[in-house]
């Protein structure tokens, strides 16, 4: 056919299908030539292979449009084929549904119910812990509203509780499914409210609301404040010119103005500046980290339309529409009406009746949005949000030097040329990127939480992954506009198919919380103790002496370094703790489920998950919280890979597998009490270098060997195998280079080669030759240098690290080897 094998769309493939489109339009259709159901099946399926999105949808209703037209016998013939494949006929049977008849859809419903997979992507709950005993995460004092916005965004777990463990698991499945739309549908209201407690602390504290060092949320808020206003006057516009359908036909109200019906104007306000501010901050230059003076303007509206229409569907689904089947014809004809109607790009658009009939039969949410009205109602938004934003800028007055300050508009509409054609853009403030780039925006815009159904597979640059709000596939440096386009050319050669399904295998991996590791975390974290790698909630330092010569200028200076020094650490050890709080809580919340994390990937290929907090490649403690929920039988051999990932995870892990073994069942007594009484016991598990990991491999192979048969229990936990500079590795191979290869384990061996401890002696022979030959720095590293030293600048090394950045990662090193001399050693140098 059109494409090549996995549907992925080919050049010379789009080419024909253009082609064929415009010989049948032009030497069949137009010409009244007669047609057969097989022709029209051909093109159907040339719309399904060689088109994606909106535009195959519309192609494949216009044909089966055409066939209903040629009678009921080429009606059924068209629509049930056995020229369709089953990836084919789920897509035919999901967009023109309303073309099918009621038996014909009773039938279809229960062939796929034959031909279904086996129900995938939600695991029961076992043992679920009971969440009204279990104690609260003890907050930690912090800035702003971030653990306010977890919580709340955590609120939607709650607000509509799994079914029980007796009820189908189909019937599970669905309530998940409701579920997680619940929490993905909280991202703008959280916004709203954060911007809001923004605005309220100024007021509280009786702050000038004009003052320029408003944070960018108070900012945000005072937009939200005063475009609402203007939307709702702007609605009450569109409602009079709807009622009087003998007005002005051109006006574009009757274009977007059924579309702005459809949606709260709270979400429609939050969600044109959450849109804006977020295009503002993704476009930032790869070299100078400034952010772009200006963005295109068709792209903005454009891209804001698709957003508010993605926001419809969500919206009329949460108000319970009817189901995308129609179960009558009366039905089925109205839904076609109105899709002629909506489709025509003129700018007649909708007429009130029109509306009134959408509104009553819940039908839009079936149709996709016209091209022309999503771009008018975007532009419609982008104009109202430039007349409402506003900022305080201070400026020196050039003859009085007297600080000024006066508003002015945060986003100005300017036009350019470019390659001689007039294009119209947005330009923000200078005064706002300057306020952007010194306050950061990670805590305006809704953080992805793990997911509780399976991601959407990954079939296209944002379609995959979460189901109702679009993620990119690849997660660009900021400022880079090809790496798109190199993956949208990819993927039209048929090239991204491993890719997408790579992704798709990782994110449908299902996790789950190991409760009696997080039961002892959080008894841990409540101490306020520094436990593992948990920060302390008070950490204590003894403060340097001030110096009794205050006369002496080196030694106040390395009196006020050492203190300064101990400030870092502590608000280094704070932003842990923060950070672990929010780890924490969001655990707790989903203790009792099935997780997913989707994933998607860096510029260089490597897969990372999307939530940013709990994620199971994150620190040892949520490495340890976080297990697989189907559990396997580990067998003789992974009995004995079990005890050696314990070995492993202790810090024992330059061993043989032997030795790494028997390390294990010599300290079983250890591990034993370990599994028994974490806190109040010998706490030999804390000696280890992965702590929290370590303790959930104790409570594994305890449960394990406590069973009738250790090699029939079914074992959850991950077992590490970390690859050795995964950079290096492909270099060696790729070059062929032998002791290259050696060093990173490419060659079989029982003991592990490590080629940052080869580096590292390397560095320590040649400094002790410098240190030989007088030179000051190197006698005061002689003897001193370890492999931390040198493992960060190796492993990037390969990646691109620049010689500042890699001089750097080396500084950081000696900062903790040296804390007594820090910045020192760089004077030196200099």
């Amino acid at each position: 056919m059109l494409a090549s094998e996995g549907g992925n769309e080919t050049t010379k493939g789009k080419q024909t299908l253009k082609a064929m489109q415009k010989w049948f339009e032009t030497e069949v259709r137009n010409k009244g030539v007669e047609v057969d159901s097989k022709l029209l099946v051909v093109m159907i399926r040339g719309a399904i292979r060689g088109m994606d999105g909106d535009k195959r949808d519309r192609a494949i209703r216009r044909y089966v449009q055409w066939a209903e037209s040629l009678g009921e016998e080429m009606h059924n013939d068209v629509l049930e084929s056995e020229d369709y494949d089953d990836n084919e006929f789920t897509i035919l049977g999901r967009v023109a549904s309303d073309f099918y008849s009621e038996e014909q859809m009773q039938e279809l419903q229960q062939e796929f119910a034959e031909t279904k997979p086996p129900v995938h992507g939600y695991h029961a709950p076992t043992d679920p812990l009971d969440l009204e005993t279990l104690p609260e995460v003890n907050a930690t004092d912090q800035k702003g509203g971030g653990l306010h916005r977890v919580k709340r965004a955590m609120e939607s777990y709650f607000s509509k509780p799994p079914l029980p463990a007796t009820a189908p698991l189909e019937e599970q499945r669905e309530r998940a499914y409701e579920r997680q739309k619940l929490v993905e549908e909280t991202s703008v209201d959280i916004a709203i409210d954060h911007w809001r407690q923004a605005d309220d602390e100024l007021k509280k504290l009786g702050i000038n609301t004009n003052m320029q060092t408003k944070p960018m949320g108070a900012l945000m808020w005072q937009w939200y404040a005063e475009l609402l206003p203007m939307l709702e006057k702007e609605l009450e516009e569109v409602k009079k010119m709807l009622s009087a359908p003998d007005q002005r036909r051109e006006d574009d109200r009757y274009s977007y103005g059924p579309l702005l019906e459809l949606l709260p104007l709270q979400k429609v306000a939050a969600t044109t500046i959450l849109w804006v501010v977020s295009r503002v901050a993704r476009g930032k230059e790869w070299d100078s980290k400034n952010y772009e003076q200006d963005m295109k303007l068709n792209m903005l509206t454009v891209g804001l339309g698709k957003q508010l229409e993605q926001e419809c569907a969500m919206e009329l689904s949460k108000q319970k529409v009817r189901s995308i089947q129609a179960t009558t014809r009366a039905a089925r004809k109205a839904k076609r009406d109105l899709l002629k109607r909506v489709s025509q790009s003129g700018p007649r658009g909708l007429t009130a009746s029109d509306k009134a009939k959408l509104l009553d039969t819940d039908l839009l949410h079936q149709v996709t949005w016209p091209f022309t009205h999503k771009v008018k109602l975007g532009a419609l938004l982008i104009q109202k949000l430039i007349e409402a934003a506003s900022l305080p800028v201070t400026r020196e007055h050039p003859r009085t030097r007297e600080k000024v300050t006066q508003m002015q508009p945060a986003f100005l509409h300017r036009s350019k040329y470019v390659n001689g054609k007039k294009l119209g853009v947005v330009m923000p403030n200078p005064a706002l990127t300057k306020k952007m780039e010194s306050e950061p925006l990670g805590s305006l815009i809704a953080k992805r939480m793990p997911m509780i159904v399976e991601p959407k597979p990954w079939s296209g640059w944002s379609e995959g992954g979460y189901l109702h709000y679009p993620n990119p596939i690849l997660r660009l440096p900021q400022g880079d506009k090809s790496g798109k386009d190199y993956f949208i050319a990819a993927d039209a050669k048929g090239d991204m198919g491993q890719v997408y399904a790579g992704l798709t295998a990782l994110s449908k991996v299902p996790w789950k919380v190991h409760k009696d590791v997080f039961k002892v975390q959080l008894e841990a974290w409540n101490t306020g103790e520094e436990i593992a790698n948990f920060a302390p909630a008070n950490p204590q330092y003894d403060l340097p002496p001030e110096p009794e010569d205050r006369s002496d200028v080196n030694a106040k200076r390395n009196w006020l370094s050492r203190l300064q020094d101990i400030q870092n650490r502590r608000a280094g050890l704070h932003s842990q703790r923060c950070f672990q709080n929010f780890q924490l809580e969001i655990a707790r919340t989903v203790v009792n489920e099935t997780l997913y994390f989707p994933h998607n990937m860096d510029f260089r290929g490597r897969a990372y998950p999307i939530p940013p907090y709990l994620n199971h490649m994150g620190a040892d403690n949520v490495r340890g919280l976080l297990v697989f929920a189907e559990g396997k039988p580990l067998g003789e051999t992974g009995l004995r890979w079990l005890k050696i990932h314990l070995a492993t995870v202790f810090g024992y892990d330059k061993a043989s597998m032997d030795e790494r073994v028997k390390f294990t069942e010599e300290h079983l007594d250890d591990i034993y009490d370990a599994a028994r009484n974490p806190l109040g016991g010998k706490r030999w598990w804390l000696e280890s270098e992965d702590a929290w990991q370590t303790l959930a491999a104790c409570f594994e192979l305890t449960k394990a060997l406590d069973s009738p048969d250790p090699t029939k229990f079914l074992s959850t936990i991950p077992i590490q195998q970390d690859g050795t500079c995964n950079g290096l590795q492909h270099y060696a191979a790729l070059g062929g280079d032998v002791a290259g290869a050696r060093q990173v384990n490419l060659e079989p061996g029982d003991r592990p080669a490590d080629v940052y401890t080869a580096v590292a002696e390397a560095v320590k022979k040649q400094v002790h030759e410098d240190a030989l030959a007088g030179n000051k720095i190197a006698k005061e590293l002689d003897g001193r240098l370890t492999r931390k030293c040198v493992k960060q600048p190796v492993m990037t090394n390969v990646y691109g690290v620049t010689f500042f950045g890699a001089k750097e990662q080396v500084e950081r090193q000696l900062a903790v080897l040296f804390p007594e001399k820090e910045g020192r050693l760089r004077r030196d140098e200099d």
